[in-house]
């Protein structure tokens, strides 16, 4: 929708549209490098697969079915106190923030926050000391956080992600149905915002997206550890006969 113009034009950029998340309701997020932008003038076909990953505890791998007292942190109880599920990479996101707190006093607006009444950074000194820590740029710190964040973040064995495929088209076509959108109510009061009258097909294009989003097939594809032998089995073994 447009926001500003200039002589009944309006001043367009490369980013305009909108950045789309797909990922599981009981998440608290999804990372800035997993999501989708939807550029103006393009009608977006997202078709989506569902899969789900259960590993094998202790002693398969490191990976936890629940949290145990010792590793119930403030980062756990964050997932509790919001009622959703455990997720190594959220995790990651708080813990780094701790340090971000802690050495830039300040918040990051792109990693999840414990704390959200500490001020975000937003003067340029902050910026800058939030980039070097989530980049790892130039930062002595770096190890430490690995070293902490995995030691306090460690994988959890049941995990929901999403295979995604994407086509596009124009948006919209010349025709009935660009001119049903100048009729629209809520486009044209926004064009009359911006001081323009006669709305083209090219305003609609710079202006405009869709988006669909859709399951490739109404099931999900398991993927599921199990183990060829049981403890005993393999004491045996390694024992002899």
């Amino acid at each position: 929708i447009p926001s500003n113009h200039k002589k009944n034009k309006l001043n367009f950029n490369s980013n305009l549209g909108l950045k789309l998340s797909i990922n599981n309701q009981s998440y608290l997020s999804q990372s800035e490098k997993s999501m989708l932008h939807i550029k103006t003038g393009t009608c977006t076909y997202i078709q989506i697969k569902k899969i789900i990953t259960i590993r094998l505890s202790h002693p398969y791998s490191d990976c936890i079915t629940e949290v145990k007292s010792q590793q119930d942190t403030k980062y756990y109880e964050e997932f509790t106190k919001r009622n959703k599920t455990y997720q190594q990479t959220e995790c990651f996101q708080m813990c780094l923030q701790s340090f971000i707190i802690e050495n830039c006093k300040c918040r990051s607006l792109e990693l999840i926050s414990v704390n959200n009444s500490i001020p975000i950074c937003t003067h340029k000194h902050e910026v800058s000391c939030t980039f070097n820590y989530i980049h790892y740029r130039s930062n002595n710190d770096s190890d430490l956080i690995r070293e902490r964040c995995m030691s306090e973040c460690p994988m959890e064995c049941e995990m929901v992600s999403y295979e995604i495929t994407t086509s596009y088209d124009s948006f919209p076509n010349p025709g009935k149905y660009t001119e049903h959108l100048k009729k629209n109510p809520i486009i044209h009061d926004q064009f009359m915002k911006a001081g323009i009258q006669n709305i083209s097909h090219e305003d609609l294009s710079s202006s405009l997206a869709c988006v669909y989003v859709y399951y490739d097939e109404l099931r999900y594809n398991l993927i599921e550890d199990h183990s060829s032998k049981d403890i005993i089995e393999l004491l045996a073994a390694l024992g002899g006969t």
